[in-house]
């Protein structure tokens, strides 16, 4: 397998759009366009970018070395802003195995907020908004 074609099927295997993983690694979306297509070559700072992201080698990039079902082990660490809406097109965020609406989404992301807050105000007792 091309390198291009490792490029494209872990991108694809971990859901990830092409413009999130060139922001990522720091080309363009048109680069990695190029690469996924094996129509132009990436230098070494870029295999080793891409790499580090899905935190394989660059011997398995190149073709030269299989893992375990020709599909690599990887750190979970994605990270997915919840609040860009251009990112969430391309996930299901389900609780349970059901869907979340735009207005649940909402609501959890209301309550991570208020919690954050209530947090930051607590005192060393516990205490929330507790003044001397």
């Amino acid at each position: 397998m091309k390198y291009g074609n490792r490029i494209a099927q872990l991108r694809k295997q971990y859901g990830i759009p092409q413009y999130a993983l060139a922001e990522k690694v720091n080309i363009s979306r048109g680069s990695l366009s190029h690469y996924e297509n094996n129509r132009r070559k990436p230098n070494y700072e870029i295999i080793s970018r891409i790499c580090k992201y899905f935190d394989v080698s660059i011997d398995y990039i190149l073709g030269n070395e299989e893992q375990e079902g020709d599909f690599p082990v990887k750190r979970n660490k994605i990270t997915v802003e919840l609040t860009d809406k251009r990112q969430l097109q391309n996930f299901a965020l389900t609780v349970d195995g059901i869907r979340l609406t735009r207005k649940q989404l909402s609501r959890v992301l209301a309550f991570i907020r208020v919690e954050r807050m209530m947090n930051a105000s607590t005192d060393v007792n516990g205490e929330y908004g507790v003044t001397s």
